[in-house]
């Protein structure tokens, strides 16, 4: 979910045609000491959502290079069509494409009005993204979402996560489900060796993710990095050589791209990714 103007512009054209052949395969850093107790370290039930004002707020809704009062942005490189709206853009920002209600946090993909889309560079979708940039970073450790995903066409919700020092890679996906196949989901990570870019990532098939929460995590270890749908090891993967730095998190919800393909006449508005919770820990509890 990088952005185009990274060093790795082609991330996510490369990984259509990783996963295409995987088909058919089932702010405060915190350093984790190895062996250490499970404990919890980041804790987000969205009874509230606290959004980062430039001084304060958990959740960033712009990219962490973006200017803190710019209109939003969209990940170009990926053929998205969406923008993403920023909290702290106040032409835009009544739009809200993030919302909890009842301890649910909802990210909505949907039309832009005519009105706001001379103001997002003439976007005709918006949505959201939220990430811990500012707030909250971890090396090593367990990182849980609890979720039910949007199935319609071009609707494509991740999981993920980024180095706080701004580079790339290495980037752990930890949940990528495309909304036209909402029974495959994705875990990938994405590394750096010998000045190549290496890609791991397996396919597995799944319960309909649309009709029910599901939990997603990945246990990030020194030496092993493992994924989990419904508490299931589904991927194991040994620790790249670049994954040992802290890294945020990001959740956000894409309208169309080059892998997903585009929002079509049958796609169904608004998309919506709602998340129940999202937990850190220092190890898998």
């Amino acid at each position: 979910m990088r952005d185009s103007r990274s060093r790795n512009a082609n991330l996510h054209v490369c990984r259509k045609l990783v996963f295409a052949a995987l088909m058919g395969m089932a702010g405060l850093a915190m350093s984790v000491p190895a062996g250490a107790t499970a404990t919890l370290t980041f804790d987000e039930e969205f009874n509230s959502l606290s959004l980062w004002d430039g001084t304060s707020g958990r959740w960033g809704t712009d990219f962490w290079y973006d200017p803190l009062n710019g209109n939003g942005n969209t990940l170009d490189g990926n053929g998205e069509q969406e923008w993403y709206i920023n909290s702290n853009f106040l032409p835009t920002n009544g739009s809200k494409p993030w919302t909890v209600q009842n301890g649910v946090l909802t990210l909505r993909g949907r039309h832009a009005s005519k009105t706001i889309q001379p103001l997002i560079n003439n976007y005709k979708y918006t949505s959201g993204e939220l990430n811990s940039y500012h707030s909250f970073s971890q090396l090593y450790g367990y990182f849980e979402m609890r979720a039910q995903l949007p199935a319609s066409q071009g609707m494509w919700p991740a999981f993920w996560m980024l180095p706080e020092d701004g580079s790339w890679p290495p980037e752990i996906d930890i949940m990528e489900v495309l909304g036209n196949d909402p029974t495959t989901l994705y875990t990938s990570a994405h590394s750096e060796q010998n000045g190549q870019e290496v890609n791991y990532g397996v396919a597995t098939k799944v319960p309909d993710t649309s009709k029910a929460f599901h939990t997603y995590a990945v246990d990030w270890e020194k030496d092993t990095i493992t994924w989990y749908f419904d508490g299931q090891q589904v991927y194991q993967l040994a620790t790249p050589p670049d994954f040992h730095k802290p890294m945020f998190i990001e959740v956000n919800l894409a309208l169309g791209g080059y892998w997903p393909g585009d929002v079509d006449s049958t796609t169904v508005f608004p998309g919506q990714y709602k998340i129940d919770y999202i937990h850190a820990y220092s190890s898998k509890p």
